[in-house]
């Protein structure tokens, strides 16, 4: 005993043995009687002292399978266990790493889909599932806030599965703050929309401070979360929400901008109107050369036509 202990506490290793007690079927130097073990015993606890906390206590006794049993330990505890032949069954057991609270953590066996058993944790993270039937299972670990696990494995009957699995903690969303927002400026008389939004989400009945030309006032956002105000004086609204301000102009007739001056297009010059005694000399003498032209060309016709009407009456005298 003082081999095996010294080694663990060479490697600082957490270790639970203990002097087993014979007083038949062995040798006479391995014998002992009740006395003896008890004294034997309390000297080992004395030397070999447990800090508080949970202990896997494997036992091992040939011909049995190992068997598994966990025990937790403050100040000076008195264990006793005993082994049982789980021959027909499988077990599982591990300590969950990550979480500091078990409090409403889970370890969950399943078999085609349907819950065969759930243990809960100690406030270590240590569990212990036994009495599975053999086969295969997925083994499920939740704990609230961190991501849920699952691992699957064969589990064989009259064995221990150590199953330790390390959890994650949820990563947290970016936190979204809300935001005002307004135009910069509006026409008078028209109405000014104001909204709120966190994120991609709209914030309903979400109060708002206006500060208007003539005085203070309150508006409220709808489902939309949108609110809305008449901006029936020419001048700056000031909107507040939380720390917030957005300030919108409302702008009057006389203070609107005047459009800028729009050059003239250049029309193409247009030729003067001639009256009838204002023609172009031009035109008159075209009109001129065409008319003695045709004239000529009808002289030619007649004195042609009377030629040869001479010449055929010649002929019919003959």
């Amino acid at each position: 005993m003082d081999a095996i202990f010294d080694a663990a506490l060479a490697r600082d290793m957490r270790l639970i043995a203990g002097k087993a007690l014979m007083d038949r079927n062995c040798p006479e130097y391995l014998q002992d009687t009740a006395a003896s073990g008890y004294a034997d015993s309390a000297a080992l606890i004395a030397r070999f002292n447990l800090s508080d906390g949970s202990y896997f206590v494997q036992l091992r006794r040939y011909p049995y399978p190992l068997h598994v049993s966990l025990v937790e330990v403050k100040g000076n505890t008195e264990i006793t266990l005993t082994m049982r032949q789980l021959i027909s069954y499988a077990s599982a057991y591990g300590q969950i790493f990550g979480p500091s609270d078990f409090s409403n953590a889970s370890v969950s066996a399943y078999q085609n889909g349907l819950i065969v058993k759930r243990a809960a944790p100690n406030a270590h993270g240590f569990y212990l599932m036994s009495f599975l039937p053999e086969g295969e299972y997925e083994l499920e670990f939740i704990a609230p806030g961190f991501v849920t696990m699952k691992e699957k494995t064969y589990l064989l009957a009259a064995d221990f599965i150590e199953l330790s699995p390390t959890l994650e903690k949820f990563k947290e969303e970016e936190e979204h703050l809300p935001v005002l927002s307004a135009p910069g400026s509006v026409k008078q008389f028209s109405i000014i929309e104001v909204s709120i939004t966190k994120g991609l989400a709209p914030l309903s009945g979400e109060k708002i401070s206006v500060e208007t030309p003539s005085g203070k006032a309150e508006i409220n956002t709808g489902s939309d979360g949108k609110a809305r105000i008449n901006a029936a004086e020419a001048g700056t609204y000031k909107f507040t929400y939380q720390s917030q301000t957005v300030v919108t102009a409302a702008v009057g007739k006389e203070q609107e901008e005047e459009p800028e001056p729009v050059a003239p297009e250049l029309q193409p010059a247009q030729p003067p109107v001639q009256g009838p005694g204002q023609q172009d000399s031009g035109g008159g003498a075209l009109l001129f050369v065409v008319l003695a032209f045709l004239s000529v060309v009808g002289v030619a016709a007649i004195a042609i036509a009377a030629i040869s009407y001479l010449r055929g009456k010649k002929k019919h005298r003959k």
